[in-house]
């Protein structure tokens, strides 16, 4: 975190970005939310949520981490065939692709999420919110740093296949389906 501060920090020592006009009225709006939100003492202001921290200093950096095309690509294939999957349940699409064909589609990109680039797509899904993710790109970006780091951390060693961890799998990865489809329909309208 002191990483990405400082980041955001030179930036703005360095004129290329100016804080915002009304960042000391931001700042104490943040700084409320994050004490509702984090609430363990009255006294105690120093608590955030590290995710959404993080995640908005690197907006603010510009360097919120992307995944590669190549990865887009294998997710947007997976989710096809979950939504034809869906479809071939629901008897809507008998007449499109073959449920085997379906199948096999779903099962490659599975695959395919575990085998390119060691596993990136699941190191971005499952692991914790990194600052090196942002190391990707924006000012002071050092791809390298990133990559030595995935490639460090190994997937399959780093990974402890517990019965937390078969659980977290079976429950998240449904409703993130779930959650994925439903965004078309709900969202389509605004």
């Amino acid at each position: 975190m002191a990483e990405m501060l400082s980041r955001y920090i030179a930036i703005i020592l360095s004129g290329e970005r100016a804080l915002p006009l009304d960042y000391e009225a931001q700042a104490r709006r943040d700084a409320a939310a994050e004490r509702e939100y984090c609430f363990v003492s009255s006294i105690l202001h120093t608590l955030v949520d590290y995710n959404a921290f993080l995640e908005s200093v690197a907006r603010r950096v510009g360097c919120e981490p992307r995944l590669p095309v190549v990865s887009v690509l294998l997710f947007n294939l997976h989710m096809t065939a979950v939504v034809l999957l869906v479809l071939e349940w629901l008897s809507w699409s008998r007449w499109m692709i073959p449920l085997w064909a379906t199948v096999q589609l779903w099962v490659s990109r599975v695959v395919g999420f575990i085998l390119f680039e060691n596993g990136l797509i699941l190191k971005w899904w499952l692991y914790p919110n990194w600052a090196v993710w942002c190391r990707q790109r924006g000012p002071g970006a050092t791809p390298k740093v990133l990559d030595d780091t995935l490639r460090r951390v190994d997937f399959w060693e780093s990974t402890a296949v517990t019965k937390s961890f078969i659980l977290l799998i079976l429950w998240s990865v449904p409703a993130f389906y779930v959650q994925r489809i439903l965004c078309a329909p709900v969202f389509s309208h605004t």
